[in-house]
């Protein structure tokens, strides 16, 4: 989590960069986000599949107990830094309906824990389930944005049409057969 993390620093400023110089920063974003996720899955590969050997040599072994929910532990935590990396990049394009969703399931995962926290496993099976539910809805938006940006457009533009017109004429109705008397 904390080796992927390093480059989500450079998200922000390079594709704002890229972003004020008028660049597409879409290449830029995804060589930062290839290099985030090789060094995330990295760290899942040593600490979660290999976890049984590395986490006990690293810590000792009172981490035996927990080495079992290591798979699933960080490959949320991988997801997790894909998330953020996604969703910083739209945040820097100024566009936030993104830290939105993830904010809003990330308030919901909180719900989960505090009903759903029996054990270990279950803290650990609600992180996973909602990182990868943060994860998918995440990546659809990314990958169909400007379709689903026109899609929202249109609603807007239907809804307009069938509201109700606004009276723009302040004038009591009394006062309008006044005037026109």
């Amino acid at each position: 989590f904390m080796i992927g993390n390093q480059f989500t620093q450079f998200i922000v400023p390079v594709i704002s960069k890229h972003e004020g110089q008028g660049i597409s920063s879409t290449k830029a974003f995804y060589k930062l986000l290839s290099l985030t996720t090789f060094f995330s899955l990295t760290g899942f590969i040593v600490l979660g599949l290999f976890g049984d050997v590395t986490v006990p040599f690293l810590f000792g072994e009172k981490t035996l107990p927990i080495v079992k929910y290591l798979p699933m532990f960080t490959i949320a935590m991988v997801m997790q830094v894909v998330i953020q990396s996604v969703v910083s990049f739209h945040q820097s394009k100024n566009n936030h309906f993104f830290p939105v969703v993830s904010f809003l399931i990330s308030s919901m995962s909180l719900a989960w824990i505090f009903v759903y926290h029996d054990n270990i496993a279950s803290i650990v099976n609600v992180m996973y389930y909602s990182s990868l539910l943060t994860l998918v809805l995440v990546l659809i938006l990314h990958l169909f944005e400007k379709k689903l940006r026109v899609l929202f457009s249109n609603i807007k533009d239907l809804i307009g049409l069938v509201e109700k017109v606004p009276n723009l004429n302040n004038t009591d109705q009394s006062e309008r057969l006044k005037i026109l008397i």
